[in-house]
């Protein structure tokens, strides 16, 4: 790989194949990487169960469908003498439109997947003539804006005015932790309060209820009562003990992802359930300022930040924070990370760890679309302070479930984790023979494809970064020096019994594909 800059952390490749680059310039055409995922929502169908009150709900609006009376046109029809008079009467049911509403932050990519659980919940619920996505973005003016994508440049940006219906049909949704660049600039409290005035609004915060108070929404607990007449579910009164709210502030629910909170809501909004429901509401204004930038603290050690991370965070944060330290900081692989070594988390977890300050966005060369790809590394000298709980098993655990994560992605031929072999014995994997086929890889090319040779335009490439973690991982749990050139060498006598035991090793890792095989291996020769 390219040479680390004077002063940079030194970082080891863990797959053998390169990235395919061209022979003046850093790696491109990166492939996209997925991977399956666990359900978010517990009980999905429990939770459309307590959303069918919503089967009740009607809008203030006229109703645009009308369905003939035969009763009254059958007694008109027979007043008049013989003449057929239709009489027609409005149908309300299913005439409102659902809005459902993704905060596209950097911290909200994490709870894709609850949002389209979401989707199909509310898809499968019948309540709703119609159901709407859409994605809010932040504009280089500081404005929101909407589309049909996640991605910024996935679709044409529009005003949010799309979001708008003067006649009170639409209830919106919106998916937010209230933490991105939206809520800082005072954007999505605009957009909220404009919407709050036209219909049914609610914000779904996917956080923990102890994380609230960290966000950019002022939240607050009490009785929020239905106002009066068909359209009063868009003219919610709020009964609150706390401070009184900003002048001109229009309440919002806020609700978290739950079968209680959000049946409570649907009651609330169809008018079947009690007078008052309990519950949180989040106070939006159309005036509201950009939060004022905070001033310059001193500047905290790597064990002051993981100290103060661990002080707030949750059992289960503070761990995957720990596993994560040994991982490469890509979003799939995360995720990944966090279903091997902590099953029961979810994506709270990692949305602690996400929203902890420990952690900076990376724009890393040759990993494709920025909006696609997302890196992350720790901040300088936070993965050493987090590495310290972190046991050896566990640590190769993790880095043999990544080699098994690449595997599935690019081939099992290809880029695996072989390094960690040649990194204990002080070769490069971009000039040091392959362990699985005994050819040498140029670099930017898949193994055993030379130039010119057939299949090399449509070999498989691979994000630069994808399989790299700092090299004092290594250093830390392998206990070998990695800057050596010189190979070590080998045992004398061609038919030393090491010989036969690391061979048979190396053919176990071909088969199986284990790269504790191959770790042994190299632990034999080395003795």
């Amino acid at each position: 790989g390219p040479a680390s800059e004077p002063g940079a952390e030194p970082r080891v490749p863990l797959h053998t194949r390169p990235s395919a680059v061209a022979d003046d310039g850093p790696a491109t055409g990166a492939l996209p990487v997925g991977v399956p995922a666990a359900a978010v929502l517990a009980s999905p169908l429990g939770l459309q169960r307590a959303l069918r009150p919503l089967q009740a709900y009607r809008t203030g609006a006229a109703s645009r469908r009308q369905v003939l009376d035969e009763g009254a046109t059958a007694e008109l029809t027979a007043r008049a003498g013989g003449l057929v008079l239709p009489v027609f009467r409005p149908v309300n049911r299913r005439e409102a439109l659902l809005q459902l509403v993704l905060d596209a932050s950097g911290s909200m990519r994490v709870w894709q997947r609850l949002f389209d659980e979401l989707r199909e919940v509310f898809g499968g619920l019948g309540a709703f003539r119609d159901l709407h996505v859409r994605y809010l973005h932040p504009t280089d003016d500081g404005r929101a804006a909407v589309s049909r994508s996640p991605r910024r440049d996935g679709a044409p940006l529009h005003s949010t005015d799309r979001l708008v219906d003067a006649t009170g049909r639409r209830v919106t949704l919106l998916v937010s932790d209230c933490a991105g660049p939206l809520w800082h600039s005072g954007a999505a409290h605009r957009t909220l309060h404009r919407l709050a005035g036209q219909g049914p609004v609610a914000v779904l915060q996917p956080l923990p209820q102890r994380l609230w108070p960290r966000t950019r929404l002022q939240v607050t607990f009490g009785d929020l009562r239905r106002g009066q007449g068909v359209s009063g579910a868009g003219l919610l009164k709020v009964v609150s003990e706390g401070p009184p709210p900003p002048p001109g502030a229009r309440p919002v629910p806020v609700l978290p992802p739950t079968a209680a909170a959000l049946g409570s809501w649907a009651r609330l909004l169809s008018g079947t359930g009690p007078a008052r429901t309990p519950g949180a509401v989040g106070w939006v204004s159309a005036a509201q300022e950009p939060a004022r930038p905070v001033r310059a603290r001193r500047t905290l050690t790597p064990l002051q930040l993981v100290s103060r991370f661990r002080s707030t965070a949750s059992p289960a944060a503070g761990r995957l924070a720990v596993c994560l330290a040994a991982a490469p900081l890509n979003l799939p692989v995360m995720q990944l990370v966090q279903r091997t070594m902590l099953p029961d988390s979810g994506p709270a977890e990692l949305a602690e760890v996400l929203l902890s300050g420990l952690l900076v966005r990376t724009d890393e060369p040759g990993t494709g679309d920025g909006e696609q790809e997302q890196w992350y590394d720790f901040a300088p000298g936070v993965r050493q302070a987090l590495l310290g709980p972190l046991g050896r098993d566990e640590a190769m655990l993790v880095l043999k479930h990544c080699s098994e994560y690449v595997e599935q992605r690019f081939g099992k031929g290809g880029p695996n984790f072989p390094a960690l072999a040649y990194a204990q014995l002080g070769r490069s994997t971009a000039t040091g023979p392959l362990p699985a086929t005994g050819r040498s890889a140029r670099p930017g090319r898949a193994p055993g494809t030379e130039a010119g040779e057939a299949g090399e335009e449509h070999a498989p490439t691979v994000p630069q970064p994808f399989a790299e973690v700092a090299a004092d991982v290594l250093e830390r749990f392998m206990t070998v020096p990695l800057h050596h050139t010189d190979p070590a060498p080998a045992p004398d006598g061609a038919d030393h019994p090491v010989l036969a035991a690391a061979a048979t090793l190396t053919r176990r890792y071909e088969e199986e594909g284990m790269v504790q095989y191959l770790m042994d291996a190299v632990q034999l020769l080395r003795g």
